[in-house]
């Protein structure tokens, strides 16, 4: 059974509700999910991402921990800690995740419309963090926090993924990772 989202209008109120599909077809205001996982250990700052699976939208490019749509009707928080599981593996509580606050967005692409409310969320933790990733998440990684601030908000061109399956690292680009520029300074700017 296709997933059923509530819609908004510009004020962000809600409006109805539409199939998953229809909200993409007809760029309809719909909410979404996003959960920023960061290590702050003695080993240092870094910032987990996910590299999205093969089949998913934005196939293989790196994306943020978690991010996921609120079905209609749920609770923000419920719909956070239930992407959380879904996708990463980790089973939270609400006070183990800080609010950032809400950014309405267009990544729209093509025929793929994509006008979200994003509700973005942190999980911090003081040492390195295992993942369980799920069917829609092809592996995790984690990067420098220098280095993602260096590329996302100081224009460098590239940087150094970890990868968490046997820690060897590669050199990606910007082309590499969603763009979701005003995110990443929102999330970047409140780590500084």
């Amino acid at each position: 059974m296709e997933e059923i989202l509530d819609i908004f209008n510009d004020k962000l109120e809600i409006i109805g509700q539409d199939t998953r599909t229809n909200v993409h077809k007809k760029g309809l205001l719909h909410q979404v999910v996003h959960c920023w996982a960061i290590e702050d250990s003695k080993d240092g700052r870094f910032v987990y991402m996910q590299q999205r699976a093969e089949f998913k939208d934005f196939p293989l490019l790196f994306d943020i921990a978690v991010g996921g749509h609120i079905d209609a009707g749920e609770i923000v928080e419920d719909a956070m800690l239930r992407e959380i599981k879904e996708e990463i593996g980790l089973d939270l509580k609400l006070q183990d995740l800080k609010y950032e606050g809400t950014i309405v967005r267009d990544t729209s692409s093509g025929d793929f419309l994509d006008k979200e409310i994003c509700r973005i969320f942190t999980y911090t933790s003081h040492k390195a963090i295992k993942f369980n990733p799920g069917i829609e998440v092809k592996k995790m990684i984690k990067i420098r926090e220098k280095e993602f601030i260096d590329v996302f908000l100081n224009k460098k061109e590239g940087l150094y993924i970890i990868n968490l399956d046997d820690n060897s690292e590669e050199y990606k680009t910007k082309k590499d990772f969603c763009m979701f520029g005003r995110e990443y300074e929102t999330i970047l700017k409140n780590r500084q």
